[in-house]
């Protein structure tokens, strides 16, 4: 039997890092927007335009993280495809030498 370990500190620490930014660009969007001497009709729109730019943002990190996870699904069953491959041979000429 083939056991095939994938290491998943990455993902860990990417999400920790992208929350650790999406909460301090909140923070100071909050505490610009609370200081700025713009009307309430222009803080609004402003708001508005921000969170749709952060909703792209994040629709692209989500599809390039759907991506990386793809290919390294695929590499998983690559390499143990490669692996099932070697044992096999392995057995094969055990059995004939």
């Amino acid at each position: 039997m083939i056991i095939i370990h994938i290491k998943k500190t990455n993902m860990t620490s990417n999400t920790k890092m992208l929350l650790g930014i999406l909460g301090a660009v909140a923070a100071g969007a909050v505490i610009g927007l609370l200081m700025a001497p713009e009307k309430g009709k222009e803080t609004r729109k402003m708001i508005g335009s921000t969170a749709n730019d952060w909703g792209k943002q994040l629709g692209d990190l989500f599809s390039a993280t759907k991506t990386e996870a793809s290919h390294l699904k695929d590499k998983a069953f690559k390499k143990a495809g490669n692996l099932r491959n070697q044992a096999s041979n392995a057995a094969n000429s055990f059995k004939q030498g």
